[in-house]
């Protein structure tokens, strides 16, 4: 018997112990009945791919006891892990740990990933490389924004103290007087202060405040308080930051 029919025939079992109840589900109850019908769908179609690579997959059998079943955080890369008893080369029957695992495409279908039987692994599609790569890559953007965005809270402003300029002792009155005051010279302007602005992640965890400096085939440059330049992609940013370097029209 496969295993979706057992998980099958033990739902018809508890249902006639325990009566089957009218009572409509609650949408959390509802859930975990779609994702326990999900996951026995995949052990059910882990066991269809595991079959492909055995000698004799007519003659295999597999435990009773429900496979382990795992899913990614975005529900659509799923792990399945059992064994199966099945005759090798010479006739004799051995029992093997297997893992499967699949992609579930957006029409619900199933997509092999990999398949290991034993200590070896029978297959291992293209696909998995690119997901691994992109999940390293995302892995990678990810710390880059922590490091941007972390042990950096925000510095609290200079005071500065303005004292006022000595009065110069009072002149002797003269009979005959100047021609003219002489004018002192004018104060000379002061620098600029670099234009901080909190700079904010797309996804909105992480900020950090800094000064811009440069936009460049979709890299940014940010120099931060303590002197130190970060770069990062454009689209990392918030869409409010990314406006304000539009308008900025700053480019290099």
């Amino acid at each position: 018997m496969s295993f979706g029919r057992a998980i099958g025939a033990a739902l018809a079992i508890v249902c006639c112990l325990t009566g089957c109840d009218s009572t409509p589900p609650t949408p959390a109850e509802k859930k975990r009945q779609e994702q326990f019908n999900v996951d026995a769908d995949a052990a059910v179609t882990a066991q269809g791919f595991v079959k492909q690579y055995l000698q004799y997959p007519h003659d295999a059998s597999f435990p009773w006891t429900p496979a382990t079943v795992t899913r990614n955080d975005e529900g659509n890369i799923y792990s399945v892990f059992s064994t199966v008893a099945a005759k090798n080369t010479f006739g004799a029957e051995l029992t093997h740990e297997w893992g499967v695992v699949m992609l579930r495409t957006e029409d619900q279908q199933w997509e092999l990933l990999s398949c290991a039987i034993g200590d070896e692994t029978v297959y291992r599609s293209a696909k998995l490389d690119e997901l691994l790569a992109e999940r390293r890559e995302a892995a990678a953007e990810q710390a880059q924004l922590e490091q941007i965005g972390a042990a950096n809270p925000p510095e609290p402003e200079p005071v500065i103290k303005v004292h006022p300029r000595p009065k110069p002792p009072p002149e002797p009155e003269s009979e005959t007087k100047p021609i003219a005051e002489v004018q002192p010279p004018p104060k000379p302007l002061p620098k600029p202060e670099p234009e901080w602005r909190t700079w904010t992640s797309a996804d909105g965890q992480y900020t950090v405040e800094a000064e811009f400096v440069s936009f460049a085939m979709g890299d940014v440059k940010l120099r931060k308080k303590d002197g130190k330049t970060v770069t990062l992609k454009m689209k990392k940013l918030s869409e409010a930051d990314q406006e304000w370097i539009r308008k900025k029209g700053r480019r290099y």
